[in-house]
């Protein structure tokens, strides 16, 4: 489902001067450095807003935040399109688009932030304060990296993952909008007597039938863009992470796990509720593609009994780098020929992996510090901090 707003990818490839390829610090710019605060009072107001309404357990204040986010959702694009490539606006910005635009906008802010990447990462905002004395390239890369590394969160819930949670699943046909927090809730009323509780009898949650029932009569145009919007959010996040890995040369990381597992529970939770509605979408989805598609040799350049398309996958695969660009090549083949699918996020996965340094896999692989410690010795790395 396309976002609400128009968004032009390109206006965040390109570079402002070759002077300020990035456009201006906001450290330096003091125009800039006034939208930034309004930005952030914006944000600031809404996350107030968002935060009174878990206290009350009266949900429908997140949607009464949805007008202040759109404000942060603007005024950050238009920073970035006109005056500065800096990663703290893009997550300010993905954190609106999610509110604004649902999972759809949440691939458009990962979309964006991977494009700044991969366009211009040597010049990216933002970077360490030189007031704090020299940084080395690790430094620069985790500084300019941080906004995303807040919204996943390493030793905290990261600022994305409520906001995740109350992205509308169901289209408030007969009830509000429901998300994958409500789901959560309402499964835990399984073991109680009748499903219900005292706050379901207050209306403060919902009981695991009426959530079914939010999802069986939402309308299936609204449930297929929904599906489609999970996938692409993931495969745009699994592309953000590789992005920073490759442009940082390892020396920035992106943990993917904490969102990956978000998506597919959101995606788990549609098919439980109505098994027999996701599984006509996904039909739909895994069409073969027409012939029409797939390029016609030219007349007169092919055998009429030669095999068409690429050589069989055992013949070509002879080296680490060859399986790796057999497994990107499968990724692409089920973004094309299963977009609802999550098989290719896994694979994509997989690779970005297999491209990390040893001692960044393991770390993100093993998030206990003790078995991470344990694993070094076993494995030949230390993974202890320098003192």
């Amino acid at each position: 489902m396309p976002v609400s707003i128009p968004i032009n990818l390109e206006d965040y490839a390109r570079t402002f001067s070759p002077e300020l390829p990035s456009g201006v610090n906001l450290r330096d710019d003091p125009t800039a450095a006034a939208t930034w605060s309004t930005i952030r009072d914006f944000r600031d107001e809404a996350r107030r807003t968002e935060r009174r309404a878990d206290d009350g357990g009266d949900d429908s204040s997140w949607r009464s935040a949805v007008p202040t986010w759109a404000k942060a959702r603007d005024l950050s694009l238009g920073l970035l399109r006109d005056k500065t490539h800096d990663l703290a606006v893009a997550a300010v910005l993905t954190e609106a688009l999610l509110r604004t635009d649902g999972f759809a906008g949440l691939a458009a802010g990962f979309d964006i932030a991977r494009t700044m990447i991969q366009s211009q990462w040597d010049s990216l905002f933002p970077s360490p304060d030189p007031e704090d004395g020299p940084a080395d390239d690790e430094t620069v890369a985790t500084e300019r990296i941080l906004p995303f590394t807040r919204l996943i969160g390493i030793d905290t819930d990261g600022l994305l993952i409520a906001a995740i949670l109350n992205a509308p699943l169901t289209d408030g046909r007969s009830c509000d909008p429901l998300g994958l927090g409500h789901q959560r809730i309402s499964a835990s009323l399984q073991g109680l007597a009748d499903g219900r509780s005292p706050e379901a009898d207050r209306g403060r949650v919902v009981t695991p039938e009426q959530f079914k029932t939010a999802v069986l009569e939402s309308q299936k145009d609204f449930l297929t863009d929904v599906y489609g919007d999970l996938n692409r959010a993931a495969t745009a996040w699994i592309a953000l992470s590789e992005a920073v890995a490759k442009a940082s040369a390892g020396m920035a990381v992106l943990p993917t796990g904490p969102f990956t597992s978000l998506f597919a529970e959101c995606r788990e939770v549609l098919k439980s509720a109505a098994p027999s509605r996701i599984a006509a979408i996904e039909s739909e989805s895994t069409l073969p593609p027409p012939a029409t598609d797939a390029p016609l040799p030219e007349k007169g350049n092919a055998h009429p009994t030669a095999p068409m398309g690429p050589p069989p996958l055992a013949s070509t695969v002879i080296t680490r780098e060859d399986a790796i660009g057999a497994l990107a090549r499968v990724a692409e083949f089920f973004e094309k020929s299963d977009p609802h699918s999550l098989i290719a996020v896994q694979i994509r996965n997989i690779v970005r992996m297999a491209s990390l340094p040893r001692d960044q896999y393991y770390r993100e692989l093993i998030g206990d510090p003790a078995v991470l410690t344990t694993v070094g010795k076993l494995v030949g790395l230390s993974f202890e901090e320098p003192s």
